[in-house]
């Protein structure tokens, strides 16, 4: 049984954490390859993630969440961080067949402490759920066609050859990168004001960079042309980080969400 929150959507080398402080321990690095549609066969990766957990075993005494994630956040479809309170909400109804026994987080990093003080996404999910049994990935998360999967702690991540955005046919393809592409694009995105797109280069920060700090500058810029789920996600890694001013700024950011009709949001400031 599975409850799928996946996200839609020449040589260069992406440091993981390099420029953030945390204390995950990475070492070594890892290649992907990218796939030219116009000269390969290519499958464009979210729909390659998509159809290679489908092929994951089943089994219906444990619920597998699949989604985008870092070792601080997890995010929905539209790249939003999803607080434990609301992916608690979210798994209820689920969690209602007696049968299931455990929850299997299909996620880069969820079983992993961002640092030796820090629960992880895991234990803080298995917390909020009174101890239910809550499991979680212990790196960046790889996916084969066949729907076997592994995991990889690596300091570097080279990609060579074509888009990333696209995965060659056959391929084992790591979840991560999915949402790594946007960040090549951070100029035009810049230049364009294209809030979407710079909501996206956060996540990948997030994500793929493991970096939150970065991503929080990008989340705001976002919001300031008026993106309510980058005004989200700032106000949260905001609340998170707890320093001086962080609360009022993030009253602010999501004040802004909130007039622009984001309902979670509006909620969040009610609370």
């Amino acid at each position: 049984m599975r409850f799928v929150v996946v996200a839609a959507f020449s040589l260069l080398s992406f440091a993981a954490g390099a420029e953030c402080k945390h204390g995950l321990s990475l070492q070594g690095a890892e290649s992907i390859r990218g796939c030219d549609p116009r000269t390969e066969a290519c499958l464009k990766t979210d729909q390659a993630l998509m159809e290679y957990t489908s092929k994951i075993e089943d089994d219906d005494t444990f619920l597998m969440v699949t989604t985008h994630s870092s070792p601080w956040h997890l995010y929905d479809g539209s790249m939003r961080i999803v607080r434990i309170e609301d992916m608690v909400e979210l798994l209820r109804p689920a969690l209602a067949n007696k049968s299931i026994k455990r929850i299997e987080l299909l996620a880069s990093w969820s079983g992993v402490r961002p640092e030796p003080s820090k629960p992880s996404i895991a234990e803080r999910l298995s917390k909020a759920l009174n101890g239910f049994p809550v499991t979680g990935a212990q790196g960046f998360v790889w996916v084969s066609p066949n729907g076997k999967t592994r995991t990889t702690r690596q300091a570097f991540t080279s990609s060579v050859g074509g888009s990333l955005r696209y995965v060659q046919k056959g391929q084992e393809l790591m979840a991560s990168a999915v949402v790594s592409w946007p960040m090549h694009f951070l100029d035009a995105f810049k230049a364009s004001r294209d809030a979407e797109g710079l909501l996206r280069v956060g996540a990948a920060w997030d994500v793929f960079s493991l970096c939150p700090e970065n991503a929080l500058p990008i989340y705001e810029e976002a919001a300031g042309l008026g993106h309510a789920v980058a005004a989200w996600n700032a106000a949260i890694i905001r609340l998170e980080r707890g320093a001086a001013g962080d609360k009022e700024k993030a009253q602010s950011l999501l004040s802004k969400a909130a007039d622009s009709g984001d309902a979670k949001a509006r909620a969040l400031l009610q609370r």
